[in-house]
């Protein structure tokens, strides 16, 4: 004996009662396509004619096709929508270096610091490094070199003359043997005097800068070397 289906009452022969019954193509198939597409139009109408909502409730729900249970329809509340998306996508409210991250953030080497013990900004890292190489050590071994003659060279004079991150080697002046002006990290420098060497012991004097920019006075070098080699 024929019946409908459940949920549109879509028109069912039974294989068995009504087998030798002509098929009727208007009662088994016309009429149950149309009650399909008149099924399916009323909903889109109500999806199109239902209040829209702003905001969404993490109470709320979709509707979707489970496809790992015959491809029934469930509901999924917006809640588990929120946490599974939030492990593929940065939540807008998450910031990198104070920058929001609801467009594309441009980072650069004043936002990152050289590791997270060293707060030194990687920009200040490199013009340091550059410093560093603009100012490698020049060596100097004879007061001709800094365009200095006579015979009372003074201090003063070698101070002025001497490059900064340069050396001077000599030992033609009684007053000093080896002087040394290197400091690549600050814009303040001194000058460091070897006096009184000989082959075990050296004299040290420090002079201060002419300068003060009220950083730190440190990282000098002093070299000593044969002057024969």
């Amino acid at each position: 004996m024929s019946s409908e289906t459940e949920n549109l009452g879509l028109f069912k022969y039974d294989p068995v009662a009504d087998k030798d019954q002509t098929f009727n193509i208007d009662l088994a198939l016309n009429q149950n396509w149309d009650a399909v597409d008149e099924a399916v139009g009323q909903r889109e109408g109500l999806l199109k004619s239902s209040a829209s909502k702003d905001t969404i409730a993490d109470t709320d729900a979709v509707a979707v096709v489970d496809s790992a249970d015959s491809s029934k329809t469930k509901r999924v509340l917006w809640s588990t929508i929120k946490s599974a998306l939030s492990k593929i996508y940065v939540p807008l409210t998450r910031k990198i270096n104070s920058k929001s991250l609801s467009s594309d953030v441009t980072l650069t080497g004043a936002d990152i610091q050289v590791s997270g013990t060293d707060n030194t900004k990687i920009d200040s890292a490199l013009s340091n490094k550059a410093n560093e190489t603009d100012h490698k050590i020049k060596t100097y071994t004879s007061y001709a070199e800094l365009g200095l003659s006579g015979d009372a060279i003074t201090l003063e004079q070698v101070i002025a003359a001497l490059p900064i991150g340069s050396t001077l080697y000599t030992n033609n002046s009684p007053t000093f043997g080896i002087a040394v002006n290197f400091r690549p990290t600050s814009s303040v420098y001194g000058l460091l005097l070897a006096r009184k060497i000989t082959d075990n012991s050296m004299l040290l004097e420090w002079h201060r800068p002419l300068n003060d920019d009220g950083t730190i006075a440190g990282d000098y070098t002093s070299t000593y070397r044969s002057l024969s080699t």
